[in-house]
Formats: structure tokens, sequence, C-alpha cells
């Protein structure tokens, strides 16, 4: 079995401000990523009166919930729901529970992490060219052919073994970090420890979203301590992501592989180890080899039979002959698809005529990456266009 162990935290790439995060195990937050407001409402430090009276308000029910009159006012160590939080991951995976309260208990609650979660406003209308021109754009399609010309041997053997493009893994990493650019300035301890102790209660799914990231948090405890590495060393982004290809803690215990041989598993500083993973990540999620992502349509379908095709979202379960029954033609090779597809549409703003595609399994693959069809389509064209640049 290959080892895993992580990096020091001296190889670490520490960047500005996360871009969208991917592989989540769990539904993330609808894009931006795609992996996506209310804003909950932060405090500046309070004084110690202020402190005092927090904590004295702090109330355990069961031993798992407290009440808290200002986020993030008591320290984690001091929470009797972080605290049991820690006896349990101990207990279930067999860490000493000194260790895990300690790192718990050094954690510190990031205002600005919760403001990043709350969903956005509602009424404001999804824009396809907007999305994809902060994807599609000169600065990642030039690093995009260095990263491919760097690694062209690591992304020739990801698509052979795998069977997903080397456009498709080009086009992830560079949507999430610019190719390691940026792969985030949290601690992602912190960052876990405030979105499991203190997500925002604004948010319409805060109790899932909690329990999600409270996952997490455990696994990450988890590999840190059997990997021997430092839990306050890994930086990633606001909601815990890490590596060029933004794995979750989950994902990274799950999906990442040793694909440049060394005996350890690198996101952070291995190209190969990155590309690797990715590859394997969308295999593990229903990747087919050979097919097509998505097919252009001719649109003529309306009132009910518009709305069937559109009601399952971005989850294929129509055929190219029962699409074309319902008035949405599928050109060319579309019309010989074998498997399902789906009727996508995005949205060009209040004004604009929306894109529609048809969307394969494939298509679906990527977006178990981040649940955003706009993340998708994003991922793929800047994998086109890096390929067009490499005279692919």
């Amino acid at each position: 079995m290959t080892k895993q162990r992580l990096i020091p935290s001296a190889l670490l790439l520490l960047a500005a401000a996360a871009l969208p995060c991917g592989a989540l195990a769990s539904k993330p937050a609808p894009a931006q990523p795609g992996a996506a407001k209310t804003a909950a409402k932060s405090t500046a430090k309070p004084s110690t009166k202020k402190r005092t009276a927090a904590a004295a308000a702090a109330t355990a029910a069961g031993g798992a919930a407290v009440a808290r009159t200002v986020q993030g006012s008591t320290p984690y160590g001091e929470r009797p729901d972080a605290m049991q939080m820690a006896a349990d991951i101990a207990m279930r995976h067999d860490l000493p529970v000194d260790w895990v309260r300690d790192t718990i208990s050094q954690a510190r609650f990031l205002p600005q992490v919760p403001r990043l979660m709350t969903p956005a406003a509602q009424g404001t209308a999804k824009n396809w060219g907007v999305y994809r021109s902060r994807f599609v754009e000169p600065v990642r399609i030039r690093a995009g052919t260095r990263f491919w010309q760097a690694n062209a041997a690591a992304l020739a053997r990801a698509e052979k073994q795998y069977g997903v493009p080397a456009e498709i893994i080009v086009g992830i990493i560079g949507v999430e970090t610019i190719y390691g650019q940026q792969m985030g300035n949290f601690r992602v301890i912190d960052a876990l420890a405030t979105l499991s102790f203190d997500f925002p209660a604004a948010h319409p799914r805060a109790q899932a979203r909690t329990e999600y990231f409270r996952g997490e948090l455990e696994q990450f405890l988890r590999f840190t301590h059997r990997a021997a590495t430092d839990p306050f060393s890994l930086r990633g982004s606001y909601a815990g992501a890490m590596g060029m290809g933004q794995f979750m803690p989950s994902s990274w215990v799950k999906w990442a592989v040793d694909f440049d041989g060394d005996d350890r598993i690198d996101l952070f500083g291995s190209a190969a180890d990155a590309i690797g993973s990715v590859a394997n990540y969308f295999v593990a999620h229903g990747w087919k080899s050979g097919m097509p992502t998505h097919y252009p349509v001719i649109m003529q379908a309306q009132g009910a039979d518009l709305a069937a095709l559109l009601a399952p979202d971005i989850l294929p379960q129509f055929t190219a002959d029962e699409m074309a029954a319902r008035g949405v033609q599928l050109p060319g090779s579309g019309a010989a698809h074998q498997g399902p597809l789906a009727l996508v549409k995005l949205e060009n703003g209040a004004q604009g005529q929306p894109l529609y595609i048809a969307g394969t399994e494939n298509f679906y693959a990527i977006t178990r990456y981040n649940w955003s069809s706009y993340y998708a389509l994003s991922v793929i064209e800047l994998g086109q266009e890096v390929a067009a640049a490499m005279g692919r």
C-alpha cells in the first residue's frame, strides 16, 4: 500500500484568496464555482467583559450544542460541543484524545469564512458569459500551456490509465488554482473548525452543511495525525480544500494517489500527484472513457416539453430520441449518442438568450467536482483553449 505522507509547511505555496473549492464529497456552495449568499453577522474581537458574558451564557444541550451570544466569542477549547466532538473523534479513530482536544482548542474562529459561505442575495441573474470570462481568459490559458508542457508525460499517462482526457484535467487544475498559483491562504484547521462550530445559521441548509464540515474536520485530524503532519501547517481555501486540485480532506483520503512514485501523496508540490488524483476522482464518480462531455442542440421545445426536459437539471435522464420528441434536436453525432442526456440551461443575464447544451454522463461527472453546470462548462472550455494553444 502506498504510504500517505503530507509535505511540510515549507513547501506550501501560500496564495491569496481561494478559488472554487473542488472535489467536495458533499454538495458545495453553488457557482460563484460553482462550487455559491444572506451574510452572517460578524463582529470584531469582543472585550474581556463581553467574552466573559458570552461564556457564561453558553449552555450545552446533550453535550453537543452551545448557545452563544456572539459568534466566535468563546474559544473552541471552552466550547462543550467542540470538546465533545474531539472526544468522539478520538474514540472513533483511536487517536490520542488530548492531541485532538488540544488541536481543536488552538483552532481560531475566522469571521470572514461564514460570510463567504452564506448564499448570494436572491434576484441576481446568472450570466454564463460573465462567469466564463473569469476562467477562460489569457492568464489561465498561458499558464495552462506552461503546465501542460511541463507535465506532458504525467498527463499522457493519466489519460491512458484512467481514460480522462488531458484537457479535462488541465481545465480542472486551471479553474481551481491557476495551476497551483492560488491554492488558498487560510489555515485549514481554522476554516474547518469555523465551519464545524460556527456555520452561518442564515444558510438554508445550515444543519446539513455543519454535519458535512464536521466530517471534513474529522478526516483532516485523522489523516494529519497518521501522516505525522503538523495540522497547523496546511493552508487551503476558506472551505478547507487543499492543493492544486483543491481536494477536501475526505477526497484526499479516498481518491488522492501517489502518481509520481515517490511513496507519498503531495497535492501541493507534485503536479503528477495532482494530475493522477483528479483523474482518479473522475473515474470514481462515473467518468466513461471516450464519451464526449456534451453536444450542441437545436432548440424548439416550449411549454410543458421544455419544463419536463429541464426538471432533472444536470442529471442525465433522456435519450436523444426522447429529447427530439420534445423538441430538442441533437445534430450530427449527438443524435446517435448511446446513454442518457440532460438538457442543460445556462442563463446569460436578465436580457440575454440562454445557452442550451445536451450534457452526457461525463458532463455530470465533472459536476461531481462542483455542483454547477457553469463550472463544468468553464472547465471544459478552458481545457479546450489550452489544448488549442498547444496545437492539439
